[in-house]
């Protein structure tokens, strides 16, 4: 972390500066095919013997869907502020920082992201030869597709936000995920690393960690789960339950929302309250998307159920909570990380130094600080590169030098210190317990949890 010595005027224009030298080369490679793109990219980058090295940051993330826009423009506002720190010393050893390329993977029509998007994302990315990380995504889903493509263009991704074990287990978690289709270039030895790492922990400890404090601190007996049939939900809810079975809680019943539609969302959270009421368990636990599911706890209120409803990290928004209306009455979420007025001084004063307003209104929001340090890590891993002459040569000798550098950094942040294992997850595990406090429809935190002892993020 560096002191907060950095003038804002002056990063500014700066960066503005760099909008103007760099978006013509990165908005051409748009344009390009994905194979003619990847052709250019791996004849390099052509600098003159004094000319500074041009570095940029992707990002993305759904900022195009209503229920989540708070909460990723937050995380590119983290980005932002690493970059702003991180800008003069890179500038110290011959690295120029370019604008962030920000981008969404939302659908058009804003109702949740889109696979389909979020590759080609991936694809413009490793298509900018000035490239040299990517942050995101939000949606573990989403990572699915982009992950294989940055792999095999050994471009270091680092999410701030996915939580599905499959994204980083050698073996496919739950059938998701695994080394030989995340990681393809990894798996064929064509890179040493793995190029996909995350700043949070997993469900396989977060679920387990939610069914802990159900039992300990809410008394719950037995629980009614739920899921939305998306990787994160399903994965969550299936290592939740598994936890509560082994501490004793009896699974009255699981059940699943169609996420397909609104209205297809509608129709099955209104059949599976009416089921979920007559059960009468301790707990409903729902493992979804905020944007898929704030009808069910709205109507598990209206048949009369009022006990605790509970999910992970994606409830934890304020949209969810504004949303879901009374439905949010007695509503918990488990989160990946510490919340965010438990993240470093120097961090909160620099993002209420640069963001005065959105620090105010709507506040920091949950992946801000780990989206900070994403892009911290990935900036420190360039340095780093750059400092020992070995930022040189085409943009794919570059990415892998950031990579090697990146799976053995040892780095101190905004959410604490952390180094990386052989999968991509990072040693800090924290996990926090949120309660939405309806006086402010917005959530309140109650304590930070931990896993059972013994418990891998990738299995």
């Amino acid at each position: 972390m560096f002191p907060l010595n950095v003038d804002r005027n002056k990063m500014l224009k700066e960066e503005m500066r760099m909008k103007r030298f760099v978006y013509p080369a990165a908005s051409a490679a748009v344009l390009l095919s994905s194979v003619m793109a990847v052709n250019a990219n791996a004849q390099g980058t052509h600098r003159g013997a004094n000319a500074p090295t041009v570095v940029q940051l992707c990002s993305s993330g759904p900022v195009g869907v209503p229920a989540l826009r708070d909460l990723w423009k937050g995380a590119q506002q983290g980005v932002s502020l690493a970059m702003f720190q991180w800008r003069p010393k890179l500038n110290k050893v011959g690295v120029r920082l370019g604008p962030q390329v920000a981008l969404d993977d939302a659908k058009s029509d804003g109702s949740t992201y889109s696979p389909d998007v979020e590759r080609q994302n991936a694809l413009t990315c490793t298509a900018n030869s000035h490239v040299m990380g990517y942050v995101g995504t939000l949606n573990s889903g989403a990572a699915l597709v982009s992950e294989p493509v940055l792999n095999r263009a050994h471009l270091v991704q680092i999410s701030p936000a996915n939580t599905n074990p499959g994204l980083t287990s050698f073996s496919a978690y739950q059938g998701v995920g695994g080394r030989n289709s995340q990681e393809p270039a990894t798996a064929h030895h064509q890179l040493k690393w793995v190029s996909y790492f995350r700043t949070v922990t997993t469900d396989a400890l977060q679920g387990p960690a939610g069914a802990v404090f159900a039992k300990k601190y809410l008394g719950a007996k037995s629980v009614y789960v739920v899921d939305d049939k998306l990787t994160y939900g399903a994965g969550l809810a299936s290592s939740f339950k598994g936890q509560a079975q082994k501490l004793g809680m009896s699974v009255l019943g699981t059940g699943h929302i169609d996420s397909s539609s609104p209205a297809a969302e509608a129709q099955t959270a209104q059949s599976l309250a009416s089921t979920i009421s007559q059960k009468k368990p301790d707990l409903v636990y729902c493992g979804c998307d905020s944007e898929t599911s704030a009808s069910l706890p709205r109507d598990l209120r209206q048949a009369g159920f009022t006990k605790p409803y509970m999910g992970g990290d994606a409830l934890v928004n304020t949209a969810y909570v504004k949303s879901a209306g009374p439905g949010a009455v007695n509503n918990y979420g488990t989160s990946v990380g510490p919340p965010p007025q438990l993240s470093s001084s120097t961090f909160r004063k620099l993002y209420k130094h640069y963001f005065p307003g959105f620090f105010k209104n709507p506040g920091p929001q949950a992946y801000d600080a780990t989206a900070y340090d994403a892009a911290s890590i990935i900036l420190k891993a360039i340095y780093q590169a750059a400092q020992a002459h070995k930022l040189t040569g085409n943009a794919r000798n570059m990415r892998t030098q950031v990579v090697h550098n990146v799976r053995f950094i040892k780095y101190c942040g905004a959410t604490g210190c952390m180094k990386f294992d052989n999968n991509g997850d990072t040693t800090n595990r924290i996990l926090s317990v949120y309660k939405v406090n309806t006086s402010k429809a917005d959530w309140g935190f109650q304590r930070e949890v931990r896993a059972p002892a013994g418990l891998k993020p990738a299995p």
